[in-house]
């Protein structure tokens, strides 16, 4: 449940108006990155293919979570919530 609430956090993030670009930039080069049939190691060299792929993308969050204000961090945290039925 966690694991859901953090993808929707960095969603909603990189949606939000109020983010600045940079972060949004991050976020984006994540999803690319981990979207984009290219890697830097090709996943046929196993295990090292799929290391690039565990390391550069969290990386890439990780940042750009950190570069988020923390009070608009705090705000898109609280709306990333799951609503009960």
């Amino acid at each position: 449940m966690q694991l859901i609430r953090i993808i929707r956090f960095l969603f909603a993030t990189l949606f939000h108006k109020s983010v600045p670009w940079y972060v949004k930039g991050l976020l984006g080069l994540a999803l690319v990155y981990i979207a984009w049939p290219r890697d830097l190691i090709p996943d046929f060299l196993i295990p090292y293919g799929f290391l690039d792929d565990l390391v550069i993308a969290p990386f890439l969050t990780a940042l750009a979570s950190r570069l988020i204000p923390r009070i608009l961090a705090g705000e898109i945290w609280k709306k990333s919530k799951f609503r009960s039925k």
